[in-house]
């Protein structure tokens, strides 16, 4: 029994909602970890002030 093998296929193009969707979760991402790291530095950095003041006054 002979089988007929085509050639394989190659991947599928994305389709345009694909790239959207993939551009938003990227996008929320580095909102994410912008927000977060700026939280640590503002948090560390009003801790540094308050350090300061106590050891001042």
């Amino acid at each position: 029994m002979k089988t007929n093998k085509g050639p394989t296929p190659g991947p599928q193009p994305e389709p345009w909602w694909g790239r959207i969707r993939r551009r938003i979760i990227t996008w929320r991402l580095h909102q994410y970890f912008a927000q977060s790291a700026a939280s640590a530095l503002g948090s560390g950095a009003v801790s540094l002030i308050l350090l300061w003041f106590r050891s001042r006054y």
